[in-house]
């Protein structure tokens, strides 16, 4: 559901070159998911002015001016550039300047659409993680990491020591000054500082509601007023509008028939044979990592696994058996994940008897989780 507010101002869209120095500005990031222009507000005023009070206040003067010659350089050419978040990176062969966004993608964009849709029911709907302080059956390291280390497994170990420090990086909004397609890259927590990248750089795809078939229902005081398909763009931009003049509170909420969904999810299982193809397992099926663009489902942040492996992470909520239990992974591991995201869609219930697990997540911190046992 999205707030719209009553009494919209003007915005200025700015060049993407003004990120390069303008401290306060808004810019065009892509499409937002009903088709509207994704716009980002960056202020880095009050940073700028921040470091630039306090240097003036070591020294004990008035303005940047009186500053030596060197440290004004230094204070303008490296340390302010790197709070305004400019980079040189490359990407595709081809050395860039960037934009990098303060705040993380997940911050910025929000929930995928299958998350908004599907996480908040799953745990009443499926046996899930019931550990009273765990906060959830997030992202987290498998059996495997106690098994590595138990067992002294060098390369286990080292697995599994990339995929916490991958996993712990946080993707970034990367703005390419000159225009062009945004990206998104890594930001570990020794370079968050500056917030400077690594590669991986990905292109950023978004996800769109219109393939999707959905209506956009317009709501005051809780009650429908209008109701429209958001592909007929001029009835929906009239309801914005209408909505936004009207001067009353007023929300939006965004339905998606499950039959569209089940269908998408039905070509994300072709693209997925495909990675089995070659022998890979994507280990990391969830509502998080299913973006649905405009050209269809893409899969996100794959682990990229070698069948007939164990897989160091897991997203426990979504997760095989085999794959929370330590257990080698294969093509079926994928096939659990996707079946029950299609179960969560239709409304599907479990049924079968349960085993509770107590799986070592690396140190002393382990998790308890609840397994539907199935033959095999």
């Amino acid at each position: 559901m999205t707030t719209i507010p009553t009494s919209p101002h003007p915005i200025q869209i700015t060049d993407h070159a003004e990120l390069a120095h303008a401290p306060t500005l808004a810019v065009r990031v892509g499409a937002a998911p009903d088709g509207l222009p994704w716009i980002m507000r960056v202020d880095r005023s009050h940073r700028l002015r921040s470091l630039f009070n306090t240097v003036l206040s070591v020294f004990d003067l008035h303005s940047i001016e009186q500053l030596p010659r060197g440290v004004r350089a230094a204070l303008e050419n490296d340390v302010a550039s790197g709070l305004m978040g400019v980079h040189v990176i490359e990407i595709q062969g081809q050395p860039q300047r960037v934009y990098v966004s303060r705040n993380k993608l997940k911050r910025l964009l929000g929930a995928t659409l299958l998350s908004q849709t599907l996480e908040s029911k799953v745990a009443a709907a499926w046996p899930g993680q019931d550990d009273p302080g765990g906060g959830g059956g997030g992202f987290a390291a498998t059996n495997v990491a106690a098994l590595a280390a138990g067992e002294f497994d060098e390369m286990r170990l080292a697995a599994v020591e990339r995929s916490i420090e991958e996993r712990s990086a946080k993707r970034h909004l990367l703005l390419g000054l000159e225009g062009g397609q945004p990206f998104s890259g890594s930001v570990g927590e020794q370079d968050k500082a500056l917030r400077t990248p690594t590669a991986p750089y990905r292109p950023l795809v978004f996800e769109s509601l219109e393939r999707l078939g959905a209506w956009a229902s317009f709501r005051f005081s809780g009650r429908e007023a209008w109701r429209v398909r958001l592909t007929e763009r001029a009835d929906y931009l009239d309801a914005l509008l209408r909505a936004s003049q009207s001067g009353a509170p007023a929300s939006l909420e965004f339905e998606i028939p499950r039959a569209r969904l089940a269908g998408e999810l039905a070509t994300f299982a072709r693209e997925i044979s495909a990675l089995h193809d070659r022998g890979l397992v994507h280990g990391d099926i969830a509502p998080g990592n299913v973006l649905f663009t405009r050209v269809g489902p893409v899969s996100f942040d794959s682990l990229n696994l070698h069948a007939g492996t164990p897989a160091v992470a897991a997203t426990f909520d979504w997760a095989a058996p085999e794959q929370i239990v330590g257990l080698p992974v294969d093509p079926r591991t994928d096939v659990y994940a996707l079946g029950r995201l299609i179960c969560a869609i239709v409304g599907g219930v479990p049924f079968g008897p349960e085993h509770k697990y107590v799986v070592p997540i690396g140190g002393q911190a382990s998790r308890r989780v609840t397994i539907l046992k199935t033959e095999g």
